[in-house]
């Protein structure tokens, strides 16, 4: 395998990882299927990837198509895609996303669907605004590179979303062994690697549109 082709794959799926963030969606999926028993859990976890899957794809094969239809350039989905990236990170980072799923999953275990559980596990958590401007713009680097560089971005989605299938099928031993401290740990790590890969974002969306900058300061 090409060595630039590996380190683009790699880096899409530590990319997309860190976003999805697996382990530390593990609590909210708990709290969400708290009414349901273990074959509907097992279910509700392949629809939510599933439709994962489907929408980030999605935005992975019409990525470019998306650019052509708004006009918008490289630099800016760059820029824009780690603005929202550095927002998810500090929310990761300060541990919002718990004190929301609780809120939520109050409100959805009234409800009483198996679809309640795809709305706030499939999107937004899983395939929400970060992942998508994400996939979205690894999908437009791609594009410049060859099929090979999109197929690498497809596999990345794929293995994400089939990792958080095998955290959510296994759900109630992790919170039980693991605990919500190392959970909540966890989705900080995460929250850090993306805020470093946010701003990387940023960086090299402005090294594009303002070259001289860039060119001054070095």
């Amino acid at each position: 395998m090409d060595n630039e082709l590996f380190n683009f794959g790699l880096r899409a799926f530590v990319m997309l990882f860190a976003i999805v963030d697996p382990f530390g969606n593990v609590p909210v999926f708990v709290m969400v299927t708290q009414p349901m028993d273990a074959p509907q859990r097992r279910r509700l976890a392949g629809k939510v990837c599933l439709v994962a899957v489907g929408v980030l794809s999605a935005f992975a094969v019409g990525g470019t198509a998306v650019l052509w239809a708004f006009h918008l350039t490289m630099p800016a989905i760059r820029i824009a895609g780690g603005i929202i990236l550095l927002v998810i990170a500090l929310q990761m980072l300060s541990g919002r996303q718990f004190h929301w799923s609780r809120r939520r999953s109050a409100g959805s275990s009234e409800q009483g669907g198996h679809d309640t559980g795809i709305v706030p596990m499939a999107i937004p958590m899983m395939a929400g605004p970060a992942a998508m401007s994400s996939v979205l713009v690894l999908s437009t680097q791609a594009s410049a590179s060859g099929p090979a560089y999109l197929g690498s971005v497809l596999l990345a989605v794929v293995l994400v979303c089939a990792f958080s299938y095998l955290c959510y099928r296994a759900s109630i031993p992790l919170m039980h062994h693991l605990g919500r401290t190392i959970m909540v740990t966890f989705s900080c790590v995460m929250g850090l690697i993306l805020a470093a890969l946010a701003v990387q974002f940023m960086l090299d969306g402005l090294a594009e549109a303002i070259p001289a900058l860039f060119a001054t300061a070095s």
